[in-house]
């Protein structure tokens, strides 16, 4: 086989992968290792008036879309898992939106944030 043929082979597999993967969100959301979720949650800053920063996707090397409050309300949109194997809820990325105008939406770490409990899981434990 060619080298030529070879490389258009191996574009048209790229290609069918990712239509297959934006054709359905919750094939490619699993395989980003993304989980859809609406749960409320706090934020927790290292300090009292310590701004928390809100970034653009998640990683912090992105551009800052805004900041939140130590203790403000939020909702948690999706989770990002860290595929290191001694990742922990910690350092999982969490697409927020702050509960409270400007309701800006951002990325933050597991660390900056307190995951509220619903009352069916705390009257099972």
């Amino acid at each position: 086989m060619s080298m030529k043929r070879w490389w258009l082979r191996l574009i048209c597999l790229v290609a069918i992968a990712l239509i297959m993967l934006t054709a359905n969100p919750q094939t490619s959301q699993a395989a980003l290792g993304t989980q859809a979720i609406e749960q409320p949650a706090t934020l927790i800053g290292p300090r009292a008036g310590a701004p928390i920063p809100l970034y653009l996707r998640p990683a912090a090397n992105q551009p800052n879309v805004g900041y939140g409050n130590n203790g403000a309300s939020v909702t948690v949109l999706e989770q990002v898992a860290s595929f290191l194997p001694e990742a922990d809820q910690d350092s999982a990325w969490n697409h927020i939106r702050l509960d409270e105008a400007p309701y800006t939406e951002g990325w933050v770490q597991g660390r900056f944030l307190s995951l509220s409990t619903t009352e069916s899981e705390t009257a099972s434990e």
